[in-house]
């Protein structure tokens, strides 16, 4: 009759005092290839890891403490040569004399779990390093106890004590910036009755300068009864983000009060041409909402004259790629026509690539005007002169030089003797 380690799919030997196999089952045999007579009379440690051989030493020696059960993990070389993890279960037996004699070994084969569980502990490392790397805070709340469970990084978040795992809901809420608490309240309140995925910013209660900005995306969980049980999200720090959108907002308040002041009308456009301009200042201009602007819109307000040019000279300077200026008549509110000069500068990347277009638009029609009556007043003296046969003479006294000039030319004379 058989011995019934003979039928466990387990890994059994026994061993004498000195580590001699004398037993070995068939799983033994089949796992490392060799019948059991090549097996018995070898030493147990022929078929362990050399690193592994400590620990089952010491395991056999605190057994002769007292206790005669210990459990340690080794690797077992296969018949391939490979190694895999098996859990050793070892129970020793005396001699009539009180003495530890023979060891039973039984090996449970536990590789799989290992690296299962291996490949569990590294998805948990890189994920705790991602949540450190992005500031991020993994939570869960327990509507139905009220509680919060979370990681390490949302309890630093929040300033909790290290190692805080679950606090109460309501001292998660309280260490909302009181001025932003009762809005927050209200946006969980409604994102919970409304179900689905939710997403706001707030403010820590701290004295953190510049305060502490964070962002809380989460979404709902409900049980059978359709009542609300989980709610589970990630909760990250954005407070640098929303330095830089701040101090882009200012720079750009400031740079738009800059143009406003010159009494330009700003505008971009991107790297195809078309325009982006500034709402309100155009619309106070030409009377129209600034979607009949954007893009190549803003033609339209064009004196008809002039549309053709102004376009084609658009496309010239979007094709050169240079800073242009364009000079035509624009429709204001009250339909006049005003002369307006653009200038259009273009921005590079470093690699540069183009990225889009900055400008300004101003009307320039008194100088316009004003430059047109001085050309017009110069043509009707020049007129007069040539009718009377009139010559102007000036004469420069720092150089002793003068200036003649009739209805058909003007010289410059210099005076050897006056």
């Amino acid at each position: 009759m058989h011995d019934p380690a003979h039928f466990l799919p387990s890994f059994v030997w026994r061993a004498d005092r000195d580590g001699t196999i004398q037993y070995a089952n068939p799983w033994a045999s089949r796992y490392l290839g060799m019948p059991a007579r090549e097996i018995v009379g070898r030493s147990w440690q022929a078929f362990v890891h050399p690193d592994d051989i400590a620990p089952v030493l010491e395991a056999l020696r605190t057994m002769r403490d007292g206790s005669l059960l210990r459990n340690v993990e080794v690797r077992l070389r296969r018949a391939d040569g490979a190694f895999h993890w098996h859990v050793l279960h070892l129970q020793a037996q005396r001699d009539t004399a009180g003495r530890i004699g023979d060891t039973v070994g039984v090996a449970t084969d536990i590789h799989h779990c290992r690296d299962a569980w291996a490949m569990y502990e590294a998805s948990e490392r890189r994920l705790k390093a991602a949540f450190q790397g992005a500031r991020m805070g993994a939570w869960e709340w327990d509507m139905k106890n009220r509680l919060v469970r979370m990681n390490e990084q949302l309890a630093a978040l929040y300033s909790f004590p290290p190692g805080t795992e679950a606090v109460a809901l309501s001292d998660l809420w309280n260490r909302v910036a009181p001025e932003y608490r009762a809005p927050f309240q209200q946006r969980v309140e409604a994102a919970l009755y409304c179900g689905g995925p939710f997403e706001f910013d707030y403010v820590l209660d701290n004295d953190a300068t510049p305060p502490r900005w964070l962002r809380m995306r989460g979404h709902t969980e409900f049980d059978e009864q359709g009542a609300l049980a989980r709610v589970h999200g990630v909760t990250f720090d954005i407070t640098e983000q929303r330095a830089a959108e701040d101090r882009l907002i200012h720079s750009e308040r400031r740079y738009r009060a800059l143009v406003e002041s010159t009494g330009a009308l700003a505008w971009s456009a991107g790297a195809d041409g078309e325009i982006r301009p500034a709402s309100e200042p155009w619309e106070r201009f030409t009377g129209a909402e600034s979607d009949r602007l954007v893009k190549w819109g803003w033609l339209d307000f064009v004196h008809p004259d002039d549309r053709d040019r102004t376009r084609e000279g658009w496309l010239a300077i979007l094709q050169r790629g240079k800073t242009g200026t364009l000079t035509f008549r624009m429709r204001r509110y009250d339909g006049a026509y005003r002369v307006v000069r653009a200038h259009a500068a273009p921005l590079y990347d470093a690699h540069g690539k183009l990225q889009e277009w900055f400008g300004t638009t101003t009307d320039v029609t008194e100088q316009h005007d004003a430059q047109a009556a001085v050309e017009a007043r110069s043509l009707r003296l020049t007129v007069a002169m040539q009718a009377a046969e009139i010559h102007i003479v000036a004469l420069d006294l720092a150089s002793w030089t003068l200036f003649v000039r009739d209805r058909r030319r003007a010289e410059r004379r210099r005076c050897a003797n006056l």
